[in-house]
């Protein structure tokens, strides 16, 4: 989704922590886009696995919730 708007693939951060998925959780990551070097704040939003591929929600964020 993102590698589609961006040009490439970015690098995409959301810590360390181990977080159990399930439908309706969100998480709040950083993505580099490695042509500019630029870092945004998102918000992914697990929406399910279709034949085997996660499936997330991306939204850009001006500040956590």
């Amino acid at each position: 989704m993102l590698e589609d708007e961006l040009g490439e693939r970015p690098t995409i951060d959301c810590g360390e922590a181990n977080v159990m998925l399930y439908e309706g959780r969100t998480v709040y990551c950083q993505v580099t886009d490695e042509a500019t070097g630029d870092v945004f704040d998102v918000k992914a939003t697990f929406s399910g696995v279709t034949n085997g591929q996660w499936r997330f929600d991306i939204e850009l964020v001006e500040t956590f919730d």
